[in-house]
């Protein structure tokens, strides 16, 4: 199990509110930690896959449930 050191809630959002939050959150983080992102905008999963790529950062696990998605990333 990947030990989650933040969680950003973005249920509600649309883009391109979500991803611009993770930008911010991700800024913040030191390399190696882990966020969870638990949202409900389906767009957001193609700009974090972009996100990580341009960034250097691992995406690590996505979760669809009925109350929306669940994404891990590590910093990079």
């Amino acid at each position: 199990m990947t030990e989650v050191t933040e969680k950003l809630d973005l249920k509600g959002l649309n883009c391109p509110l979500p991803i611009l939050r993770i930008k911010q959150t991700i800024s913040r983080m030191e390399s190696g930690e882990v966020l969870e992102i638990v949202g409900t905008e389906p767009g957001t999963e193609r700009e974090l896959k972009i996100l990580c790529k341009q960034g250097g950062h691992d995406y690590l696990d996505y979760q669809e449930s009925d109350s929306g998605f669940t994404y891990l990333v590590r910093k990079g």
